[in-house]
């Protein structure tokens, strides 16, 4: 049996789990980005990724991808010349220029963590790295 001080150490470590794991991802975030593009990071229910493009071949692999998955985005659509947001269905992408031409995409499916939404996000994101690497 456990005792009343297990018990409560088990109930303080279940709170504690969610605000531990944010900062587990905030660290990992950190540490990824100084690393080199092709790694796809997830947190908080978004698949992000870094390209060694700008952003207009970015927008467009991207555009591309999510037409290739089923989406009915609007190819005519431009971003700024710093970034560019699309939404379709349960999907929010956004494509951000960062420092050393280099662009960001990031990936949002759905509302939860599913494992489903993550397989989804990380779909799109391989696919425009494919399309970036003209494989």
């Amino acid at each position: 049996m456990k005792t009343s001080a297990q018990r409560s150490r088990n109930l303080v470590l279940a709170l504690l789990a969610p605000a531990l794991a944010g900062c587990v991802a905030a660290a990992t975030l950190g540490v990824a980005a100084v690393g080199a593009a092709g790694v796809v990071l997830y947190a908080k229910n978004e698949a992000v990724m870094k390209y060694q493009a700008d952003i207009d071949p970015t927008w467009d692999a991207t555009m591309a991808a999510m037409q290739k998955f089923g989406y009915q985005v609007d190819a005519t659509r431009r971003p700024n010349p710093t970034e560019g947001k699309i939404e379709a269905d349960d999907t929010v992408v956004r494509v951000q220029k960062i420092p050393g031409n280099m662009t960001q995409v990031s990936v949002r499916v759905g509302t939860f963590r599913t494992d489903d939404n993550k397989r989804r996000a990380k779909l799109i994101l391989e696919d425009v790295q494919k399309r970036l690497s003209g494989n």
